[in-house]
């Protein structure tokens, strides 16, 4: 069976996927009942490259949504960076 390997995306890509959210998200990060997470802080390297899978494990359920380990990741990181 063949291994595979880690997915990843350039930066630029990673945010023109999330520009429609992000262009929503942006309307309301003056309103201080919000608090605006940057999702590239988990995902992104350096703004380099993304990740889609780590450890081989892929991180999205589809083209989208995040999966389990996915959804994980950034609820530890969000976490550490709220408290």
């Amino acid at each position: 069976m063949k291994e595979l390997n880690d997915f990843t995306t350039s930066f630029e890509v990673y945010k023109s996927r999330q520009n429609l959210i992000e262009t929503g998200f942006n309307e309301l990060k003056f309103n201080k009942k919000f608090y605006i997470f940057d999702t590239s802080s988990v995902f992104c390297q350096n703004n380099d490259r993304c990740i889609y899978s780590l450890d081989n494990v892929p991180l999205y359920f589809d083209y989208d949504h995040l999966n389990i380990k996915g959804a994980n990741l950034m609820v530890e990181k969000l976490f550490i960076e709220i408290f």
